[in-house]
């Protein structure tokens, strides 16, 4: 019983380890290669266009700490 329990655990465990890897990959690749640079008072602010990294690694994030 004991044996089976921990099994399906270790499997949770590679599974979500797994999907964060991925996502981490995802969300590296899908990043922008630039910005917008925006002049303002003394400083320059870049402007991103709308992606979907923010979403990819904090799903990956939520993954790993699932995983711990």
């Amino acid at each position: 019983m004991a044996l089976e329990q921990s099994g399906k655990i270790g499997s949770f465990v590679i599974i979500l380890g797994f999907l964060s890897f991925i996502l981490a990959i995802v969300a590296e690749n899908k990043k922008p290669p630039f910005g917008t640079p925006i002049q303002g008072k003394g400083v320059v602010i870049c402007k991103f266009p709308s992606d979907p990294t923010v979403l990819v690694g904090s799903l990956s994030v939520v993954a790993l700490v699932l995983r711990s």
